[in-house]
């Protein structure tokens, strides 16, 4: 860690410099370049450099008398803190009198690896990672939980959540707006839910392969037609899928992998138990009519492969669905 001349002694205008080289960067990792003072914005006024510097003593004066006994670099604290506060010079002061200035300047400590940095932490969050974790299934799950939790948190890099993964430790990103124990809660849920996703779908896959394996023993004729027909099978599936209504695609997502009961998916969508079994049948009535049209479209069959074709379709519309539902994120819409 390389640590430069220490600020909080330092005059007004010294204070606004550690600051302004970085204000309105974003939330750059630890050591990024310099960004200069509000690019594209106009300069600040001296009454607003003013302002922003004794913001800033006051700041460093408030975290260092929480956790003073952690060598904090505190030029580039104030580097890290400046990432977080608009480019707009009239946004500075307001932004940073919401600053919460102990738990940001912990925060990056963590992220810094300052030595005691995570043991503070600990003390102060532990007990609410636990807390945020304890209505989780299993113990084991919860365990695991906790332990990604905190990679995420001071490691980053590829934890294994997909497009979630971060480069950079997610300590960095939190910025000080709220308390640090309720931002670290929420990224907890955040990431018991990532993990709980990822553990179905790979349950989801498993599932899948299982019955088409089991298919494959029951129906003769399937290793010919799946070697033959997969290909145009599934471009004619997905777009049938992608022809569904939003609401019949999660149905079936929640039906079929979420595993949900028609009396526990009812109340979701305010209506009887007999309305969503009709809606789900005509889901997949939906499904097997239009990826049995396609393929009619495609290819050139005799009519027994197309009755055979049929019969597979039908018996295998659950399978496949899985498959493409486990593989795919719920739709943000």
């Amino acid at each position: 860690m390389v640590v430069s001349d220490p600020v909080s002694s330092a005059s007004p205008e010294g204070l606004f410099a550690a600051f302004a080289a970085h204000v309105g960067a974003g939330a750059a990792p630890v050591g990024a370049g310099t960004a200069g003072v509000g690019v594209g914005a106009r300069p600040p006024t001296p009454d607003e450099v003013q302002g922003a510097a004794r913001a800033l003593r006051e700041i460093l004066a408030i975290a260092t008398a929480a956790h003073g006994h952690l060598a904090v670099d505190e030029g580039r604290f104030l580097a890290h803190l400046a990432r977080h506060i608009p480019a707009a010079p009239d946004e500075w002061l307001p932004a940073l009198d919401r600053i919460h200035a102990a738990d940001l300047y912990l925060a990056f400590a963590c992220a810094d690896q300052v030595p005691g940095a995570l043991a503070v932490f600990e003390g102060t969050c532990a007990s609410v990672i636990d807390a945020a974790l304890s209505g989780q299934a299993t113990a084991d799950f919860a365990d695991d939980a906790k332990q990604l939790v905190r990679e995420k948190l001071f490691i980053g890099g590829d934890t294994g959540e997909g497009d979630e993964a971060a480069a950079s430790p997610r300590i960095l990103s939190y910025a000080g707006r709220g308390p640090l124990a309720a931002w670290v809660a929420v990224s907890a849920q955040r990431t018991a839910l990532s993990l709980r996703r990822k553990e179905a779908s790979a349950q989801a896959r498993h599932r899948a392969a299982a019955a088409e394996e089991l298919a494959a023993s029951v129906h003769p004729e399937l290793a010919y037609l799946k070697r033959t027909y997969r290909a145009a099978f599934v471009t004619c599936f997905e777009e049938a899928f992608a022809a569904l209504t939003s609401r019949e695609r999660t149905l079936l997502r929640l039906h079929l992998v979420s595993r949900l009961r028609l009396e526990q998916m009812a109340p979701m969508f305010q209506v009887n138990i007999s309305t969503v079994s009709r809606w789900l049948a005509g889901a997949r009535d939906s499904l097997l009519t239009q990826t049995r049209e396609g393929l009619s479209r495609r290819l050139h069959l005799s009519p027994g492969e197309f009755d055979s074709l049929a019969r597979l379709l039908r018996s295998q519309i659950d399978v496949s669905l899985v498959r493409l539902l486990a593989d795919r994120p719920p739709s943000k819409s």
